[in-house]
């Protein structure tokens, strides 16, 4: 008996190892299955962090745009504002009108100010200042002080014609 007692105990342990060997396979398994999930999720989070990061990058380069558009558009208004205060707070001087004796002739015609040759020319309306003129025509105030030299920016006439390319 004492054989077939140490022989039960034989395979009562093979037994014990095969089942704890069965467990340390599913636990194994289990294991792989959990850190395959883990590296999917983390993937996914990194894929939406980096869309995140694009979509913050986009949005900071568009406010830097608006940023530069409103500076610029400042800028424009500002001088608007200044030509506009400069118009409304300067009396116009009144030119005397000159005596012209002809002769009995037919009297010259009257030089301007008008600009000729090729380009764009602006009429002069109502309301109308440089600054406001310029950003019409995609220029600057200084760009159309510069094809008008005779040019009065504060003084603008109704009807009056300027270059503005």
């Amino acid at each position: 008996m004492n054989t077939n007692t140490s022989r039960d105990g034989s395979v009562a342990v093979q037994v014990v190892v095969g089942v704890l060997s069965v467990g340390a396979i599913v636990l194994g398994i289990a294991a792989i299955q959990s850190s395959r999930a883990a590296i999917r999720d983390s993937n996914d989070l990194k894929l939406r962090l980096e869309t995140q990061a694009a979509a913050t990058s986009q949005i900071e380069n568009d406010l830097q745009q608006v940023k530069l558009q409103s500076r610029s558009d400042y800028a424009l208004l500002s001088q608007d504002v200044v030509a506009l205060k400069d118009q409304l707070t300067k009396k116009p001087v009144p030119v005397p009108a000159k005596a012209v004796t002809t002769g009995g002739k037919q009297p010259a015609a009257a030089t301007t100010d008008a600009p000729t040759g090729p380009g764009t020319v602006h009429v002069v309306k109502s309301g109308d200042i440089l600054g406001k003129i310029a950003k019409q025509y995609g220029t600057t105030s200084a760009a159309i002080a510069a094809l008008n030299p005779n040019l009065d920016e504060k003084r603008l006439k109704i009807g009056q014609k300027i270059r503005v390319k």
